[in-house]
């Protein structure tokens, strides 16, 4: 039943502007104002039953960040991909935590690499840099090189054993056996 396209969008034709086929996968452009009643839907749908959160994430686009929902129902063997653009001049999507728990921490991510912040989020904050890092790296205008003040990622560790880490020359290392038959070539350029 969860087969048939027609029946599949009969069912979300009041959530989505547009929507296309990639190799038998369908991807739904949403209005933001529309993410939580579509993904509550999916999620309680008796047919559909989308009930796993596999992986939320944004790609930068010219007019804002395209937060992708990627969806699977694990009843039914389907996957759908929701999206929905965020403009640069209002950064701000509804959280899906009250739908998908493990919506979480992948929106920690989502606002940790791009800036993009989650209303009703239960505790959004950087997950993967400290606290005190300045930007967001995977935003195209983040610069390449980062910036010239950061600390090095050394000072963040509590450990003191960081400085006295043996030699890594690679060469002299125990990990390559000098009598195996499997030698290490050098190739010059």
């Amino acid at each position: 039943m969860l087969h048939n396209k027609t029946l599949f969008l009969k069912k979300l034709k009041p959530f989505f502007d547009h929507y296309a086929e990639i190799r038998g996968q369908l991807i739904f452009v949403l209005d933001r104002s529309k993410i939580l009643e579509c993904l509550s839907f999916l999620k309680n749908d008796k047919d559909l039953k989308f009930n796993m959160l596999h992986d939320l994430t944004c790609n930068q686009k010219s007019k804002g960040l395209e937060i992708v929902y990627q969806l699977h129902s694990v009843d039914n063997s389907y996957w759908i991909t929701l999206k929905s653009l965020i403009p640069f001049e209002s950064l701000v999507a509804p959280s899906a935590t009250s739908v998908f728990v493990a919506a979480d921490w992948h929106e920690r991510e989502a606002f940790d690499m791009f800036g993009l912040k989650f209303t009703d989020h239960p505790d959004l904050r950087r997950i993967l840099l400290p606290d005190d890092w300045e930007g967001h790296p995977l935003k195209k205008e983040y610069p390449l090189g980062g910036f010239k003040d950061i600390k090095p990622i050394w000072a963040y560790e509590e450990a003191e054993d960081l400085q006295n880490l043996p030699d890594r020359n690679l060469l002299n290392s125990s990990i390559i056996d000098p009598d195996s038959d499997d030698k290490l070539k050098v190739i010059e350029s």
